[in-house]
């Protein structure tokens, strides 16, 4: 983030995950999410606040969909 001047900056968010479960059968489950996120920069306090809520936000939203690929695993994934 480019902290020296006001205004708006942007933050590069990239999250991975690699779960391997093996306990009734191998299964394996890779995901990533990539995304900009633009936060207010001005103060240091202000700008602080602003790059965690916007990192909050960001890994709120990726739960979110990792939560939906759980939920619908049973009918696409292991649809037998």
């Amino acid at each position: 983030v480019d902290v020296s001047s006001p205004g708006k900056s942007d933050i590069s968010c990239d999250v991975r995950v690699n779960v391997h479960y093996f306990e009734d059968g191998n299964v394996q489950l890779r995901t990533d999410m990539k995304d900009e996120i633009s936060v207010q920069v001005g103060s240091a306090e202000e700008t602080a606040k602003s790059i965690v809520s916007a990192i909050d936000k960001f890994e709120s939203k990726f739960q979110t969909e990792l939560e939906e690929i759980y939920v619908n695993m049973h009918a696409t994934t292991f649809k037998g």
